[in-house]
């Protein structure tokens, strides 16, 4: 079910989210981000370095944080967990939109557009990375 709601209701999609490892990632993902001490720098970089997995790898997970602000600016327009495709993760989606300004999760979202720009002109991902983890912590 999670998988469908990735692909957007394109099953070609939905086959390749089950046969990639975005899934499992995407635990990884979020536990690092709930549990991220923004005091730190040591975890910030290490939170940076949990994206990274190549080229592919950063831009997989730029997607989930994407889908993931998406979903914590749904719940904080229309305060209800029905078109939230992060439905497992829920009390994170709340905390967050309750944590963050709507402009603040805007400015996040530009910012992950520009990160896949950088992405893209072959900016070293392990670069990108850690500019989200600080990116994340500043806010």
């Amino acid at each position: 079910r999670l998988a469908a709601r990735y692909a957007e209701g394109s099953p070609g999609r939905a086959i390749e989210v089950l046969e990639s490892e975005i899934l499992d990632r995407r635990e990884q993902l979020f536990e690092g981000l709930t549990e991220l001490d923004i005091s730190s720098p040591v975890d910030i970089i290490e939170y940076g370095e949990t994206l990274t997995g190549g080229d592919e790898g950063l831009a997989e997970n730029i997607d989930v944080l994407r889908l993931f602000l998406r979903d914590v600016l749904v719940h904080k327009k229309t305060d209800s967990d029905e078109y939230i495709v992060n439905e497992d993760m829920y009390s994170a989606i709340r905390e967050f939109a309750g944590r963050f300004s709507t402009d603040d999760i805007l400015e996040q979202l530009d910012a992950l557009e520009d990160d896949e720009r950088m992405l893209e002109r072959r900016v070293k991902p392990k670069l990108i990375a850690e500019e989200i983890g600080f990116r994340t912590a500043s806010q």
